[in-house]
């Protein structure tokens, strides 16, 4: 504020002497001289401005302007240079058919706001609202309730801490660090927003990740946590680009009651103190998940293509302990006009990953199923796009394996 001040003193000052003596053709060449010393003076000014922010970067920043006669007016940057805003809304057609099961169709929306505010160079916080209800691996709401008003609820709130150019810090709910190969959802449901820290290295060569997600933080309620790790490579080889690692993620759960929704195991084992009779019961094993993963980039016939595998398994367990995916992706959807096809084969055993965290649409939902993921993108703008998802899959492959069929129609738009 003083750094302005002396420059409004200043300029004033100037102006009063151009007032004063401009009808004065004598004094035309001390009027120069003033506005040349005038400029000089912003000069400085600008200098001890930087020199302030750097010794105190939580004060606003001052920016030259240009003003009408060429002269720069230095000004405050806005508090809301530092904020963005952004969201998406979707609405989705949806028909699941299960063997043995009445048909189902249903109509359902996303809505999602969030804000990111950059509290200085190294420090930024978000909060983000999504509707949905409590379920931990969805934000979608079904239309229903003859118009009732929907659910919407703290989606992501965090602080975000870069050290330097490659590590940062991020603590709270926020979207998962984990590398996922063309967003596969084998491990992780890409709705899934875990709680807790993460610390994170990454540069266009390398990356390492390491996480602690609470699955519940507070001792009075059985405290109980995830820890993980993921670190990989990337590589450019001729006209193809390779990136590959490995991942590890450890919960202690064996013993455990269902940790999200009364006596639902979402296809892990588990056992009841009463047998059949589905009370008092707990999970069977503990989750210890050893990734691995590889994905190529190339182009082919002038179209980009990703091609991907990634396989996981269960080391705590002898039994039921696999899953793997491949899949590719042709062409990229991003620009008015452009497309892409996926296709994914999913194959995942009962006890292979927390089903929990899985992929919530591929089979019913958790784990213990098999079978194909097609789907294509069409974008109609820049910011609109139209999705059509093909799930063709089989269900409790452990016992009697029932047919699954699941669409998708989506329309999205971003903003």
């Amino acid at each position: 504020m003083n750094v302005l001040m002396r420059l409004i003193l200043v300029f004033s000052f100037a102006m009063v002497s151009v007032l004063t003596y401009a009808s004065d053709t004598s004094e035309l060449d001390a009027i120069k001289r003033d506005l040349a010393e005038l400029v000089m003076r912003v000069a400085a000014l600008e200098a001890e401005n930087a020199a302030l922010k750097a010794s105190n970067p939580s004060e606003p920043a001052l920016t030259p302007v240009q003003t009408d006669d060429n002269i720069a007016v230095v000004e405050p940057e806005a508090w809301t240079d530092r904020i963005e805003l952004k969201g998406d809304f979707r609405y989705r057609y949806e028909g699941i058919d299960i063997q043995g099961s009445d048909d189902r169709e249903r109509n359902r929306m996303r809505a999602r706001i969030g804000m990111v505010a950059l509290v200085s160079d190294d420090l930024e916080v978000a909060i983000g609202l999504a509707s949905g209800d409590i379920d931990p691996v969805s934000t979608n709401q079904t239309l229903k309730g003859a118009g009732s008003t929907k659910n919407f609820g703290l989606d992501l709130a965090y602080l975000q801490w870069s050290l330097n150019d490659t590590v940062t810090l991020t603590a709270g709910k926020f979207k998962s660090v984990w590398f996922k190969s063309e967003k596969s959802e084998l491990i992780w449901d890409n709705d899934y927003n875990p709680e807790g820290l993460a610390l994170s290295y990454q540069t266009d060569k390398a990356f390492l990740h390491g996480a602690l997600n609470w699955i519940e933080s507070d001792t009075k309620n059985d405290q109980t946590f995830l820890i993980g790790m993921q670190g990989g490579f990337v590589k450019q080889l001729s006209d193809a680009r390779l990136k590959a690692g490995l991942g590890y993620y450890e919960l202690a759960i064996a013993g455990s009651e269902a940790i999200f929704r009364d006596e639902d195991y979402f296809g892990n084992s588990f056992n009841c103190s009463d047998g059949a009779g589905l009370t008092d019961c707990r999970y069977s094993f503990d989750y210890e998940q050893l990734q691995v993963f590889v994905q190529t980039e190339f182009n082919l016939a002038g179209l980009p293509v990703v091609a991907f595998a990634e396989r996981v398994e269960n080391m705590a367990v002898d039994t039921a302990d696999t899953g793997w995916s491949a899949g590719f992706r042709l062409g990229k959807a991003e620009s008015p006009g452009s497309w892409q096809f996926g296709y994914q084969y999913l194959y995942l055993e009962a006890d292979a990953v927390l089903g929990l965290t899985t992929g919530s649409d591929f089979a019913g939902g958790g784990t213990d199923g098999e079978g194909h993921i097609l789907k294509g993108n069409w974008m109609l703008t820049e910011k609109w796009s139209l999705a059509l998802t093909l799930f063709v899959n089989e269900q409790d492959m452990a016992e009697s394996s029932r047919n699954y069929r699941r669409v998708q129609v989506d329309t999205q738009v971003k903003f």
